[in-house]
């Protein structure tokens, strides 16, 4: 009988029992594609690196860097190329991990050409200089720059104004007024008090009422990042501007009649001005390394908060020594010359008298004691409440970085800046961005990165400084904690001791943690320490906790001598995990993680990210663009118009066991689990490595003679320990190994680092080969496929096949049981079939009765095997030893058999 039996690919199973003709036990060097098996021709070779590892190819416009990292798995190095010319290797300057914080290397990825090497300790940036071909070391965030904001204040009032009340009855001058009293009076005061506030304030830039400043740094793509606390600045504490009453003429004969009112309006307008404070190191790093990201720090203040309803109607004049309107400022005409440089809390009606005195003749000066009262303010609209509900800001003043000072400076603001100020840029909400992030995997995808198993330091707070209206009239040291809650545990940052003036008994406190519930500040000076708790609560409004102490003086506490001070939680505890979090990227810009992309997927940690490129779904593209993989499952992500991923659903319950080789596809992603190799696709999942997935090891060294004959002639130039049978079950092999993508050849490649040997999956033919080869990784490089070898040596797999290359390969059926597994049969005839040339194909036959013993039937020094006839077998295995070039294939045997029936006599 004739029979043809084609070959088909690598496998191990079904059973050796079941499994079709033609299926084969080895597939060396050999793959089967296009209905052939054709030779796994050798890759290019790219080059070699030696004593380091290519790690990474980072893409920019002018070529291409291949990061390269030391066997100490801490230093590393770069080689630039422009147009596959290559340079030395040049290391990253200033750049080795710091040691002492466990700065091992995770993951190097990249976006634009900001290269960032991601460290147990941080995520360090690289900012690539295509015109040195250098790289700049930026540190693992961006520096923290402190700026102090004071008031200078100057009083300002009007000429003396008479306003004709008309004969108008007033019943009780101090206490109620009738209806037309307070129309008229609040008809003609409230005009000369809009225009005051207009004429001195507003259109000259400058302040009467109290307003929050916050200021922010400004990158190159226009947004925001290291805001600061919203900063209370105490113009005044009270109503404000003030009605001077100088004198109320009766009417001729009336003792209730009043015909005239003479007046002042007064109120001290103040300028805003500047310093930068604290470490004079980082404003210089902030010049120097970060020139190319930050641009500006931009001012934002709030809208003025009223003092009083300008809408509402004036109904009593006061006669009291006021003494409880403030401002905290540098007086600028107060005593000249004995307080020059002095910022302090004042009394508004002391600078009042002094300046009045000074400047004013005796018979115009007003009486203070005596003022008319501006409208109140409603219980619901209270000055404590528009300063705790306080949210909005608007750019008052972008200063470039080098015009960024130590020296206090005055902020220059144009006239009628502030009389459109709601119209202009409103500030951005701040969401942790001081926090130093530390991320366990990095993947860049849609001009994004996005990093996921996240842990961050937790920042401490803002100095007092840099959150209290500048005062340096005295000489106090302020330490403050800050107690946050996280994940059922308490967190105390601490701020150092650093020197103030007095803090004002309105003192406003804020920390961008909405979970910061208290404050302690600790004040000491050569003769005592006091301490001061605040209670804080979330703001509505804003992504943080506040105090805020509306009235009367700060409960300091006196601390006894020798008392211990309350004590920081250590840095280890100053952690914050976010193992199931997506953390994404504004547009090209790595260092911006807004809030409102950050994913939440799950309960269990995230091991890596990936995506697929192609549609996903029926009709749909990209329905589920991002995979996320996780200790739960594989989860899918939606993404909006806007970037935004939303965990849409948990697609697999399979769990990676090995995140380092998870490998994208056009079509989906492949990666490792307990059950094999998982292709996923849209929101189907199939194993795809079934086929070689056996639990027991697979060797053929059973076969006589095939470890000493064959596979000695094909592996002969290598050491004994290189030899590779027998195969350990696959499922042992997942956890270590690494996998690359051929685009252009449609082949998967499963590496084993301590193996001299590879699984390739053709996805033309969805059918397994191996190749004899020790590829340790693969590197990221698309369109062409890398792999590194030992010593370091860089591999394409994707090259075009050279024509005079000669591949050794080795091919073993698995058991042949030609039309009857349980039948003897005897082979006469053996012919290989395919295209190659005489000689190039040696044979072997193999035969057996029980699939446990083979024996020896027939070899040939070509594909011809023919002549001989023997004892029968059930089943037959054939080994082929071949010698093929890039135009050579194997497509099949035609076997000449003859079967021994039991029912015929012999």
């Amino acid at each position: 009988m004739n029979t043809t039996v084609n070959y088909g690919g690598y496998s191990t199973q079904p059973s050796d029992y079941e499994c079709p003709d033609g299926a084969l036990s080895l597939s060396l060097n050999l793959i089967n594609e296009n209905g052939t098996i054709a030779p796994i021709l050798p890759p290019q070779l790219v080059r070699g690196y030696g004593a380091v590892t290519p790690v990474y190819i980072h893409k920019v416009n002018s070529g291409s860097i291949t990061i390269l990292r030391n066997s100490s798995l801490s230093e590393i190095n770069m080689l630039y190329s422009v147009d596959g010319e290559e340079q030395s290797p040049v290391q990253l300057v200033n750049y080795t991990p710091d040691a002492s914080t466990d700065g091992y290397v995770e993951q190097v990825s990249s976006l634009g050409n900001i290269l960032m090497i991601l460290t147990r300790s941080g995520i360090d940036h690289f900012i690539w200089d295509s015109e040195t071909h250098k790289y700049k070391p930026l540190g693992n965030a961006i520096p923290e720059i402190s700026l102090s904001f004071g008031l200078r204040g100057n009083v300002e009032y009007t000429e003396e104004y008479s306003t004709g009340i008309n004969s108008v009855l007033v019943k009780d001058m101090y206490n109620e007024w009738v209806d037309e009293t307070k129309e008229v009076i609040t008809s003609a005061v409230l005009a000369k008090v809009n225009k005051f506030i207009a004429d001195n304030a507003t259109n000259k830039g400058r302040f009467i009422f109290p307003f929050f400043v916050r200021y922010a740094l400004r990158l190159f793509d226009g947004s925001l990042i290291n805001h600061s606390a919203p900063i209370l600045m105490h113009a005044a504490t009270g109503e404000t501007p003030n009605v001077l009453v100088n004198s109320l003429d009766k009417q001729d004969g009336s003792d209730n009649h009043y015909e005239k009112m003479r007046y002042r309006v007064a109120a001290v307008c103040h300028d805003l001005d500047f310093q930068v404070i604290g470490s004079g190191q980082s404003l210089e790093q902030l010049k120097t390394t970060w020139a190319d990201i930050v641009k500006s720090v931009d001012i934002f203040v709030s809208a003025p908060i009223y003092t009083f309803d300008p809408n509402g109607k004036c109904e009593i004049f006061i006669e009291d020594d006021v003494t409880d309107l403030r401002s905290t400022c540098r007086a600028m005409d107060y005593e000249p010359g004995l307080n020059a440089g002095i910022y302090k809390e004042y009394e508004v009606f002391s600078m009042y008298r002094n300046v009045f005195y000074n400047k004013i003749h005796d018979d115009m000066k007003p009486h203070f004691n005596r003022r008319c009262q501006l409208p109140l303010l409603s219980d619901s609209s209270s000055v404590p409440d528009k300063i705790k509900n306080n949210a909005q800001f608007y750019l008052l003043k972008s200063i470039n970085i080098e015009e960024l000072t130590e020296e206090r400076t005055m902020i220059d603001i144009p006239e009628d800046y502030l009389g459109s100020l709601v119209t202009r840029e409103a500030m951005t909400d701040d969401y942790d961005s001081h926090d130093v992030l530390i991320a366990r995997t990095a993947f860049d995808y849609n001009s994004r990165i996005n990093i996921a198993n996240v842990k961050k330091y937790i920042f401490p707070g803002f100095p007092i400084k840099s959150a209290a209206c500048y005062n340096n009239a005295a000489n106090y040291s302020y330490r403050v904690l800050f107690f946050i809650k996280d994940d059922g545990r308490t967190i105390t940052a601490d701020i150092p001791y650093s020197t103030f003036g007095d803090l004002d008994s309105r003192l406003y406190l804020y920390h961008p943690s909405p979970n910061a519930f208290k404050a302690v500040i600790y004040r000491k000076n050569s003769s005592e320490t006091l301490m001061l708790e605040c209670p804080m609560k979330q703001h509505d409004f804003l992504a943080g906790s506040y105090y805020y102490n509306e009235g009367g003086s700060l409960p300091w506490q006196r601390v006894p001598a020798g008392s211990p001070e309350i004590e920081a939680s250590p840095a280890s505890e100053l952690m914050v995990y976010a193992r199931n979090k997506i953390y994404t990227s504004a547009v090209n810009n790595p260092f911006v993680f807004p809030v409102t992309s950050i994913t939440t997927v799950g309960s269990g940690e995230i091991l890596a990210l990936s995506t697929a490129a192609k549609a996903l779904s029926q009709g749909q593209f990209g329905q589920f663009p991002l995979y996320v993989f996780t200790t739960e499952g594989v989860w899918a992500l939606e993404v909006s118009a806007t970037g935004v991923y939303s965990a849409r659903q948990p697609v697999s319950r399979d769990v990676c066991i090995n995140a380092e080789a998870i490998t994208q596809i056009d079509s989906g992603v492949i990666f490792p689990t307990d059950r094999g190799l998982m292709l996923i696709a849209g929101s189907q999942t199939e194993c795809i490595s079934d086929a070689i997935n056996s639990i027991v090891p697979h060797s053929l060294l059973n076969l006589p003679r095939f470890g000493e004959n064959l596979l000695f002639k094909f592996s002969q130039t290598a050491p004994e320990s290189d030899r590779f049978m027998p195969l350990p079950p696959l499922g042992s092999l997942l956890k270590t190994c690494r996998m690359a993508y051929d685009y252009s050849n449609q082949r998967i490649w499963l590496l084993f680092p301590t193996r001299p040997y590879c699984y390739v999956l053709s996805l033309k033919s969805r059918l397994w080969a191996m190749q004899y080869t020790n590829y340790t990784s693969a590197l990221n490089s698309y369109p062409d496929c890398y792999v590194v070898a030992p010593e370091n040596y860089v591999f394409n797999l994707s090259c075009m096949p050279d024509a005079a290359a000669t591949v050794q390969g080795l091919i073993v059926t698995r058991p042949l049981k030609l039309g009857g597994a349980d039948i003897h049969k005897t082979i006469d005839n053996v012919i290989q079939r395919g295209n190659f040339r005489k000689g190039h194909v040696q044979s072997v036959l193999y035969g057996s009765r029980d699939l446990m013993t083979w024996h020896l039937v027939w070899s040939s020094k070509d594909h011809f095997m023919r002549g001989f006839r023997g004892t029968p077998y059930k089943y037959f295995r054939i080994a082929l030893l071949c010698s093929m070039s890039a135009d050579e294939s194997i497509y099949g045997a035609s076997i000449q058999f003859t079967p021994r029936l039991t029912n015929q006599p012999r």
